[in-house]
């Protein structure tokens, strides 16, 4: 299955299927949080991603591409990198509140959430598959709202 950017208009579909799904109290706070989507960009680099919810260790040393995908690094050519269009880089940044956006994760298929530095690029990679108001509640039930945006 080939990865494709998803466009504005899907994130705006699921955000309205989100929005079905929320209750009452969850509504009046969304209205407070929410942003038109844009897109963000994650300050790493993905090919050295410190993922929020990985919690395993591994020696580097002991991974290679050719021991793991059975690949001759040397053999690598330029034409089977990938070609991202700038429309695809970033990530669709649904709601903010204090240092915290909600994004969707359109490689991974999922809500998370992750803390901002500047305004505009998100500081952590996250991979969860949440859907919009699993998260939004994550977000509510651990404080990441504050109780002055609460209804």
């Amino acid at each position: 299955m080939t990865w494709e950017a998803m466009y504005e208009e899907e994130i705006l579909e699921l955000v309205g299927a989100a929005w079905g799904a929320m209750t009452a109290a969850q509504k009046q706070i969304w209205e407070k949080v929410k942003i038109s989507p844009e897109k963000w960009p994650i300050d790493c680099d993905l090919n050295e991603l410190d993922v929020v919810e990985d919690n395993v260790d591994i020696d580097e040393d002991e991974i290679s591409v050719e021991d793991t995908f059975d690949i001759d690094e040397d053999e690598i050519r330029e034409e089977d990198t990938l070609d991202i269009d700038e429309d695809e880089i970033g990530f669709w940044v649904v709601a903010v509140f204090e240092n915290t956006v909600l994004w969707y994760n359109d490689r991974e298929e999922g809500f998370n959430l992750s803390k901002y530095r500047p305004y505009g690029t998100i500081a952590q990679y996250g991979n969860k598959q949440d859907d919009l108001e699993v998260a939004f509640q994550k977000a509510i039930d651990t404080g990441l709202i504050p109780s002055m945006l609460e209804p």
